[in-house]
């Protein structure tokens, strides 16, 4: 896969990794599926146009939404502040704000995971895509 072919935008002011990286050992599961981005309650941008398809609260990561980009990548974004809205966005609109909620955070810090084909495969890790390369050609 060509990294090149996707347009995506930075979806923080600052991209910078804290915590856990793509397919690293946690203290929680065996493999984490996604990146941690360091962010203390920052906009949330979206990579390219698209959706949020879900809003809502779960246990683990709190506020969360599903994006979908225009390449039919589902973007799971989570420990956010609040409950954003469900809608279409463009390519670099604010659509949420990081935070700190839900069980699995001790620190402020966006969880960002990918998967293909617009579908959450939680237990297919094939179907993930690591978020650092994703956004690799487009991190100033």
């Amino acid at each position: 896969m060509d990294i090149k072919q996707y347009n995506a935008s930075p979806i923080l002011k600052k991209m910078e990794v804290v915590g856990y990286h793509f397919l690293a050992r946690t203290w929680y599961k065996a493999i984490h599926r996604g990146t941690d981005w360091a962010c203390y309650y920052e906009p949330l941008y979206a990579p390219t146009d698209g959706e949020v398809i879900q809003s809502f609260w779960a246990p683990q990561m709190g506020y969360q939404i599903h994006f979908i980009d225009s390449f039919n990548f589902l973007h799971r974004f989570g420990h956010l502040s609040y409950k954003p809205r469900t809608g279409k966005f463009k390519c670099g609109d604010a659509i949420a704000k990081t935070g700190n909620s839900g069980m699995l955070t001790t620190v402020a810090h966006l969880h960002h995971d990918i998967s293909r084909n617009g579908k959450l495969e939680l237990y297919n890790l094939d179907n993930f895509f690591d978020p650092e390369i994703y956004l690799k050609s487009r991190v100033r």
